[in-house]
């Protein structure tokens, strides 16, 4: 059966405040990386594959707004995992005092279960799918997380054949750890501004 999912103040989310940086790498650099710092970086968990799904309004609302605005955008997604069969929703927000990121667990057994989502007066619909194998690590007092064979896919609601496109950086990503903010302090390199959806969006469809 198709679910239709209302977001709304009166749910209970699991919210969390934030810091995170990504730094992109070429193959090479990773390797490198590793080398010098691999005293500092415990393993937290096993390798795993991260699929979402992103919502967005017909008319791609939420990507324009988040590339022509730093703050106040947001991002809607269902993901799962390699290692389990579950369905998550999240919500990320960039607002004026930081990163925030609202989880909930949902009762779906697939991506079709979620046709259309509501949230903050919109209607949200498929957009595209990421794909991407993730380690996590502990550097230091962060979590750092390492993306690579990144893939972006279209979703049928918005074309009718399938595509696809892969993306060739590796995406190394400095979080906030156990509540500690003090990130800045580890970035062994200056920051990038990237992000999976936004690159999914203008390769697939083209929109810029």
């Amino acid at each position: 059966m198709r679910t239709l999912f209302k977001l709304g103040k009166n749910l209970k989310n699991n919210i969390n405040l934030r810091k995170e940086y990504k730094i992109i790498l070429s193959d090479f650099e990773l390797t490198k990386f590793m080398k010098i710092y691999r005293k500092n970086l415990n393993p937290l968990y096993d390798t795993r594959t991260i699929t979402s799904l992103y919502y967005d309004t017909l008319s791609f609302d939420l990507y324009h707004k988040s590339m022509n605005y730093d703050v106040d955008t947001f991002k809607v997604r269902l993901r799962t995992y390699s290692n389990t069969d579950e369905f998550y929703e999240e919500i990320k927000s960039n607002l004026y005092y930081g990163k925030e990121k609202t989880v909930k667990k949902r009762k779906i057994n697939s991506f079709e279960d979620v046709q259309k989502i509501f949230i903050k007066g919109n209607v949200l619909y498929p957009s595209a799918f990421t794909s991407y194998e993730r380690s996590y690590y502990k550097f230091h007092n962060t979590r750092l997380t390492i993306d690579k064979n990144i893939c972006y896919t279209s979703h049928k609601f918005r074309s009718l054949s399938l595509l696809t496109k892969f993306e060739p950086q590796i995406v190394l990503e400095i979080k906030s750890f156990d509540g500690n903010l003090d990130v800045e302090k580890y970035l062994f390199r200056t920051p990038s501004a990237f992000s999976k959806y936004k690159n999914a969006i203008n390769s697939l469809y083209r929109l810029n």
